[in-house]
Formats: C-alpha cells, sequence, structure tokens
C-alpha cells in the first residue's frame, strides 16, 4: 500500500479511506485508496480511528493530540476519489 504510520480505516463505495499520524507533529494525513490509486489529504493532528455515517454523508474521526483530543466530523465530498 505505501502509506505510512495507519492509525484508522473506513470504507465506503469503493474507497477505503485511511488516518495517518504522518508526518508526527506536522498536522495528519487522509488517504482516499481505490484500486486504481490514492490521494493523500490535510486531515487532524493525531488522528485516531475513523467511522462512516452513510445516511448523513459524514466520515467522523477522532483526534488524540496531547491538550486536544476532539471528535469530529467531515464531508465525504471534502475528501474527493483519486
Amino acid at each position: 500500500m505505501g502509506q505510512r504510520q495507519v492509525q484508522g480505516g473506513a470504507h465506503r463505495a469503493g474507497l477505503t479511506y485511511l488516518s495517518s499520524s504522518a508526518p508526527a507533529g506536522g498536522g495528519g494525513a487522509l488517504y482516499s485508496v481505490n484500486p486504481t490509486g490514492s490521494r493523500t489529504a490535510n486531515f487532524s493532528d493525531s488522528p485516531e480511528d475513523l467511522m462512516v455515517d452513510e445516511a448523513h454523508g459524514l466520515l467522523w474521526g477522532l483526534s488524540e493530540a496531547a491538550g486536544g483530543r476532539a471528535v469530529f466530523a467531515v464531508r465525504f465530498s471534502s475528501y474527493p476519489a483519486p
């Protein structure tokens, strides 16, 4: 696969979403992966697991950054397929 420091994953509509803590201390990344390629986007710092909320078109995540823990949701439309 090639994605580094994967912390969480979820699958929806043929795409796999992987949260990554790389680069450490520099914000996280969200990988959108399908059989033909991948796309990397900026994401929450210190991301952990992911969850699909199909009814609302949201990808839920949580950040475990020291002093900044948060649960949040983003729209799938903000992270297009590769």
